[in-house]
């Protein structure tokens, strides 16, 4: 016969949901040095529009924010359309 032990769920108070992780960098909302707006920037003071940009543009010489992303591109934003790839793949 095995007992088991329930305990209450923890109640957690609006400070507690709202206080960052011990050791999780918070975004500061600064200028992003890039595009200038007032926004959440990361530890290179770039916003994540700017930072996904910048990303591509170091690994993709010659790439301009107007062409299409890369495939690879994992990004989140809106401009970013997502195409199927087509033919010669080993399961189509």
């Amino acid at each position: 016969m095995t007992d088991t032990i329930e305990t209450p769920a923890k109640k957690w108070t609006p400070e507690e949901r709202e206080r960052p992780k011990e050791g999780t960098p918070v975004p500061k909302k600064r200028c992003c040095k890039r595009c200038g707006e007032d926004v959440r920037v990361n530890r290179h003071n770039l916003c994540y529009r700017c930072w996904v940009i910048t990303n591509i543009e170091q690994r993709i010489p010659g790439w301009i924010p107007s062409m299409d992303h890369p495939s690879w591109c994992a990004c989140v934003l809106p401009e970013h359309v997502r195409t199927e790839r087509k033919g010669g793949g080993r399961f189509n």
